[in-house]
């Protein structure tokens, strides 16, 4: 299942969750990174159960929030549902694609790299 991942003032991202899960926060080994105030830095964390995208708070210490609720375990989301990262931060949201020409995903840090280059995006 392809989705697409819109967060609030950033390039959105394409990911294919039969390939794995979609993890989100500040560290430059997500697949999306997202460096804002608040955010852990392995924050949360999107897979895919059968036909089904589930959110997990990935341990993050400000949470994860579904219309004001917090968190507090894995939780089925439907598309265009939006989440937040952390109170007044990330606000995010996804839709499911049928299919997908072109998958987007992170760009792995090269040795010596400066961490703005690991959380650029490419394709692939």
């Amino acid at each position: 299942m392809f989705i697409r991942i819109v967060p609030k003032g950033a390039t959105p991202l394409v990911w294919d969750l039969s390939q794995g899960p979609c993890r989100i926060g500040r560290e430059a080994a997500n697949e999306l990174v997202v460096c804002e105030d608040g955010i852990s830095r392995f924050h949360a964390e999107l897979r895919q159960e059968g036909k089904s995208v589930i959110l997990s708070d990935a341990g993050s210490s400000n949470g994860v929030f579904i219309d004001g609720d917090r968190v507090k375990r894995p939780t089925v989301i439907m598309p265009g549902e939006r989440f937040t990262l952390c109170r007044n931060a990330a606000t995010v949201w996804f839709e499911t694609m049928t299919n997908s020409s072109v998958v987007i995903r992170r760009r792995p840090p090269t040795r010596g790299a400066s961490s703005s280059s690991a959380t650029s995006v490419c394709c692939y």
